[in-house]
Formats: structure tokens, C-alpha cells, sequence
């Protein structure tokens, strides 16, 4: 029974220490994936601040080209809108005569002159715009399509992409194998716990069967003493009778009674 208990005692010690050394290796494996995803999220955080920045330094680059772009097309334009109207204010006045002169100072004359002239200019004012329009639109294509920034930015967002990907395989790795190390810790678990019942089961049984068997040595011990009783008691009586029996007198042979003498 003591070997039976010491071995059971033994298989358990050895089985909870398994159960140990499983939970301790799941534990370890956590904690380095863990890790593993810090280090990378930072190198990503790092990588992303310095892509923006790298973007950044190329916008600040792009813009004083793009503004001094900007600037020389509006002063050749408005060099050669003054050149023009130089030069047609002195073809005016080579050409001009003087019905033509009492004719520019009538109001009808000078009125159609104005609205020419504001005609005029609201259509270099809409050119201008529309061509700044377009400048603007050019120069938010040369900002990002002629630098090299753009294409940087795009490697660095592709390779980070591609970072998440990695990461997020390892960590469904990771995750399947804690949880194939704990259905294997669970089977473990669930097998040593129904051996460990059984050896009890066991254990109770050869319980029980010992008890049985010490009530029944018990039992012929007590029949074997009161046997050995009851014949020592008949042993003692019949040694008392043949005491009383050898303690009378005995008859002479010579002596002889009454009757033995009568029918003599």
C-alpha cells in the first residue's frame, strides 16, 4: 500500500511539473513575441518620422523654385503689357489729328474708351488667373511627381506595409502555437488527472480489501481461540473426573460382602 501511495504521490510530483515547465515555456514564448512587436512598432514609428521628414525638407525645397516660377511669368507679363500700351499710345499720338482729338474728348468717345480699357484689362486679369491656375496645378505635380521625395515616401510606405504583413504572420504564428501548446497542456492535464483517479480508485479498493481481509483473520482468530477454550475447558473436566475416580478407597480382595457370602 505505502508503494502504491509513494508511486502515485511520485507520477503526480512528475506530472505538475511538466504542467510547470509547459506553462513556463508558453509564458517565455509570449513574453519574446511581445517584445518582438515593441521593437518592431518602433522601428516603424522611427521609419514613418523620418519618410515625413524627408517629404517635408523636399516641400520646403520644392516651393522657393515653385514661387520664384510663379513670380517671373507675372513680371515678363507685365513688362509686355506695358511695352504694348507704350507703344500703342505713341502710334496714337503720331496718327492722331485733330477731328480725331475733338473726337477722343467727347464723353460718347471717352466712355466706349474706358469700358475698352477696363474690357481689357479684366481679360489680363482672367488670364492671369487662369494661368496662375494652371501654374498652380503644374506645380502640384512638379512637387510630388519630380522629386524624389514622392518616390521615397512610396518605398517607405510599401516596406512598411510590408512590415505590418510580417508582423502580423508572426504574431498569428505565435498565436497558433500557444494555443496548440495548450490543448497539448489541456490533454496532458485532462490524461494525468484521470490516472491520478484511478489510481486512487485503486488505492481505495486495496483499502477496503484490507479491511475486509483483517476482519476475517480476525474473525477465524477469534473462532481458533474460543475452539482451543472449549477443548482446554473438556480437557480440564475430564483430567477432574479421573482425579475424583483414583481418589477413593479401594476393597481388599479377601474382603467380601453379604450377599457374595449368601449366594456362596
Amino acid at each position: 500500500m505505502k508503494e502504491i501511495q509513494l508511486k502515485a504521490q511520485a507520477e503526480a510530483n512528475e506530472s505538475t511539473k511538466q504542467l510547470e515547465d509547459y506553462r513556463k515555456r508558453a509564458s517565455e514564448s509570449v513574453f519574446t513575441a511581445a517584445d518582438e512587436i515593441a521593437k518592431t512598432t518602433k522601428k516603424l514609428i522611427e521609419s514613418q518620422t523620418e519618410a515625413v521628414k524627408a517629404l517635408t525638407d523636399a516641400v520646403k525645397a520644392t516651393v522657393p523654385g515653385v514661387e520664384g516660377a510663379r513670380a517671373k511669368p507675372r513680371v515678363e507679363k507685365s513688362r509686355e503689357h506695358e511695352e504694348t500700351e507704350s507703344q500703342a499710345n505713341y502710334s496714337m499720338d503720331d496718327s492722331l489729328t485733330e477731328d480725331e482729338s475733338f473726337f477722343a474728348i467727347l464723353p460718347s468717345q471717352s466712355h466706349r474708351k474706358k469700358g475698352k480699357q477696363h474690357h481689357s484689362d479684366n481679360e489680363s486679369v482672367t488670364s492671369e488667373a487662369s494661368s496662375t491656375r494652371i501654374l498652380d496645378h503644374h506645380d502640384f505635380h512638379s512637387l510630388f511627381a519630380g522629386e524624389e521625395g514622392f518616390d521615397k515616401f512610396t518605398e517607405e510606405m510599401v516596406r512598411q506595409f510590408m512590415k505590418e504583413e510580417e508582423l502580423r504572420a508572426h504574431h498569428q504564428k505565435t498565436k497558433a502555437e500557444l494555443h496548440t501548446y495548450g490543448t497539448r497542456i489541456k490533454k496532458r492535464q485532462r490524461g494525468l488527472k484521470m490516472k491520478l483517479q484511478e489510481q486512487q480508485d485503486e488505492i481505495r479498493r486495496l483499502r477496503e480489501e484490507n479491511k475486509a481481509a483483517a476482519k476475517e483473520r480476525q474473525r477465524k482468530l477469534y473462532e481458533e481461540i474460543s475452539k482451543r477454550q472449549a477443548a482446554r475447558s473438556k480437557a480440564t473436566k475430564v483430567t477432574e473426573g479421573q482425579a475424583g475416580v483414583k481418589g477413593r478407597l479401594a476393597r481388599p480382595a479377601d474382603v467380601h460382602t453379604e450377599a457374595e457370602f449368601s449366594s456362596t
